[in-house]
């Protein structure tokens, strides 16, 4: 046996034990202990190796016949004995979505170039802003990309307390209670009259420019009492309509006996059409028709507030221990209604509707004065000063503060003819019950305006404005009304962001509706079984037909959200669709459905066009043949 010509070990020997070289090799055929495990013949390697015929099959035919490789069945893991899940209250969170989609990133000079023409415009501007700060946190070159619409964005406003990985049903929803309130306002809007009742012979079918007319007025009550009949001097009717020439729902009111002897009155009326306030009921129009009666009447056309209550209808009490309201609430009507006279003032006219059935609650907290105008016009009065207007508007906002606080139908009319350094006495007493249950700033507030503002008034001989005082005197309850303005409007705004997201997994429901299942299109009986359209079909089954291993259906919002979200971002996710008699099995992302989803409804849409809708045909049972 030859001396080996180099002192390193065979690698062949120091792995198997042989080496097909012989004593022809140049290396050391040994394996120190120390730093190698036992020697492993090629027999015993293999042996260690699982025989793919067991894997594959479960047996394999040459065990007994030399395969040399090892035949030990493997042990599956225990399978999941946890229950399948159950919709009750929560459902998986699907806040993970946003981080699988990523668009891959631009190049640098690419996202430079499209940074900087965004942004030429912009003053504020510099080389080296958003993009070059590396480290910058937030702005990171490489991050910069389009929006992704894979997930529905949450309510920043309000988050439901739900358990660690959950989240609630309804917080894919609107709110319930605002969702009761708008389908009670939608459904008032398109109310009409019974056939059977008898008010609808009296009511014509047009009015003017208005049809579909429906009375508002309250039957239950007399038409002599003072919140009726001495708010503007004249009998009145109220009824809802819809106009003609755009469609809108408007409010038209009546004015019976009125002879107009020249048209001043309609022209100081004309100039409320110009004022828009968030706490006024819009005026539109003011015209003369004898449609609805024998002879002629004037007609005022309002904005319409569906579910709207007057102030005297909602507040009012007619038992003695009645609750009294909150302060709150008293405080944001009077702010609100400051705001409509401080406006109209500045406008060069008078409110002169400040009573407690002109003033509507449209929604929570929400106050709006109602038939303005009809003053200017059916009392037009040239002999008394527009400051006079405008200092009895202050009083009628004392005698609501009154109405408010004591709940009484009496306190919103009482009479404002007040003595110079006096008040009435019913004032004085109803003032005394204010101060028993309410702060002193709404006292002080009512007293000065029932009876400082008419002797400054007086003592001015005319010129006193009462606006400026009581800026300064409201001025600290402006901060608690801005807090709950600005809660209600994050409130709502999370409610429309719900509904964004739930309209674009509408349109997604509706074209793979008009898709899905078609019985015939283009002569093609086919069309909606093959091709592009097959996938689309398997992808319903994966989205809405799932079932568990005992064959119970799974009912899971959380997983169709989350398919749609994925569709409609067209990811580059893969997803495994099996035909219902399992023959056929098709891995395509999420990507190529959203394009058969496009081409598909792109075939329908562009494959005849009906110039006139009556050209659409439905055959019978729906299916054009």
């Amino acid at each position: 046996m030859s001396q080996p010509a180099s002192t390193q070990i065979c690698r062949y020997f120091a792995s198997t034990g042989n080496c097909f070289y012989g004593n022809q090799c140049n290396f050391l055929h040994t394996r120190p202990t120390e730093d190698f495990p036992p020697l492993q013949t090629a027999k015993n390697a293999k042996a260690q190796i699982p025989c793919r015929n067991v894997t594959i099959h479960g047996y394999c035919k040459y065990k007994d016949k030399g395969c040399e490789y090892n035949h030990d069945i493997p042990v599956l893991p225990p399978q999941d004995t946890k229950p399948k899940p159950t919709i009750v209250e929560y459902l998986p969170t699907i806040q993970n979505l946003n981080h699988e989609y990523r668009e891959p990133p631009a190049p640098e000079n690419v996202v430079h170039a499209a940074v900087a023409a965004a942004n030429s415009a912009n003053p504020y501007y510099s080389q080296g802003g958003y993009e070059s700060k590396k480290n910058g946190g937030f702005y990171v070159g490489e991050s910069i990309q389009g929006l992704q619409y894979n997930q529905g964005s949450p309510n920043p406003a309000s988050y439901a307390k739900a358990p660690f990985g959950k989240r609630r049903m309804n917080t894919f929803f609107m709110d319930e209670e605002l969702r009761k309130t708008l389908l009670k306002k939608g459904q008032l809007t398109y109310q009409s009259l019974d056939q059977n009742d008898p008010r609808r012979k009296e009511i014509p079918s047009k009015v003017h420019n208005f049809h579909g007319l429906v009375p508002l007025d309250d039957q239950s009550k007399s038409s002599t009492s003072n919140s009726s009949a001495n708010a503007f001097g004249y009998s009145t009717s109220l009824f809802k309509c819809f106009s003609s020439a755009d469609g809108m729902p408007y409010v038209i009111r009546k004015i019976e006996g009125f002879r107009l002897a020249n048209e001043a009155p309609l022209r100081m009326g004309e100039s409320w059409k110009q004022i828009n306030h968030p706490n006024i009921v819009k005026l539109y129009e003011i015209f003369i028709s004898k449609d609805l009666g024998e002879t002629n009447a004037v007609f005022f056309s309002y904005q319409y507030f569906p579910g709207s209550e007057t102030l005297e209808s909602k507040y009012v009490s007619s038992g003695l221990n009645s609750d009294p309201l909150p302060e709150d609430v008293i405080w944001s009507c009077i702010l609100q209604l400051f705001s409509v006279i401080r406006h109209v003032h500045g406008m060069r006219l008078a409110v002169r509707c400040i009573t407690p059935s002109k003033i509507l609650v449209t929604s929570k907290n929400r106050f709006r004065v109602g038939g303005v105008a009809i003053h200017d016009v059916v009392n037009y009065d040239t002999t008394k000063s527009l400051n006079a207007h405008q200092m009895e508007d202050f009083i009628a906002l004392g005698q609501i503060i009154l109405f408010l606080c004591t709940r009484s139908s009496n306190a919103g009319y009482l009479p404002t003819n007040y003595s110079i350094g006096g008040m009435n006495t019913n004032v004085h007493k109803a003032l005394e019950n204010i101060g028993t249950i309410y702060s002193a700033d709404l006292k002080n507030l009512a007293a000065f305006l029932l009876g400082k503002v008419p002797a400054n008034y007086a003592a001015s001989n005319g010129t006193y404005s009462a606006v400026d005082d009581l800026q300064q005197s409201l001025c600290s309850r402006l901060w608690a009304e801005t807090e709950n303005l600005s809660s209600q409007a994050d409130f709502l705004e999370g409610e429309l962001i719900k509904e964004t997201e739930n309209g674009r997994l509408f349109r997604i429901l509706v074209r793979l509706g008009f898709i899905n299942e078609r019985p015939e299109f283009d002569m093609d009986p086919s069309w909606s079984e093959t091709g592009d359209r097959y996938l689309l079909k398997l992808f319903r089954d994966y989205v809405f037909h799932q079932v568990y291993e005992d064959g119970s259906p799974v009912v899971d919002y959380a997983h169709v959200v989350e398919c749609l979200n994925r569709l409609d971002a067209g990811m580059d996710e893969k997803v495994v669709l099996t035909s219902r008699d399992e023959q056929s099995v098709l891995v395509v992302s999420y990507k190529d459905l959203k394009r058969c989803v496009l081409e598909s409804f792109g075939e329908l849409t562009t494959k005849k066009q009906y110039p006139n809708p009556n050209h659409y045909h439905q055959g019978h049972y729906g299916y054009g043949r």
